[in-house]
């Protein structure tokens, strides 16, 4: 698979910008510019967060916005992981994966985008939070990827 430049040069193909916290919302998160489904009458769906986007005292807030630089571009790598959270959530088809927690799991039925993961993992017993990814025999969660079998 080639990677896009943007992959190369930031990690990612959203676009992550970093205004230094000079307002609350200090991080800009935008999806690919030619990602149709996220652009409606030329506006992108666009996220504005502060380091920790679901804490009470923390920002986290979509909108619909033109193309505007709101500070330094920033890699996927300089994303505090709490706002790696929301892109994930957000965008998860264009969020890096490659940095999760990997597991392997034992389940009885193939796992589905917003349903839940019950298995075993290492003998353990696993319920996760919702499945928002199922790529390559991995599903992903918010936290973890697990790579899957499926007991007949």
């Amino acid at each position: 698979m080639t990677l896009k430049k943007s992959e190369k040069l930031y990690g990612t193909v959203l676009r992550l910008f970093d205004n230094g916290g000079k307002t609350a919302d200090r991080y800009t998160i935008y999806p690919p510019r030619w990602d149709k489904k996220y652009k409606l009458d030329g506006k992108f769906l666009v996220y504005y967060c502060s380091e920790n986007p679901y804490s009470p005292q923390g920002v986290g807030m979509s909108g619909e916005a033109v193309f505007v630089k709101l500070g330094k571009r920033i890699s996927w790598q300089q994303l505090p992981s709490k706002v790696k959270k929301l892109a994930r959530f957000t965008y998860p088809e264009y969020a890096p994966v490659n940095d999760f927690p990997k597991f392997e799991i034992k389940l009885k039925s193939p796992p589905v985008v917003g349903g839940t993961l019950h298995g075993e993992v290492d003998g353990s017993r696993v319920l996760t939070t919702a499945v928002w990814l199922v790529k390559d025999g991995t599903a992903y969660t918010q936290n973890s990827a697990y790579s899957f079998t499926v007991e007949k």
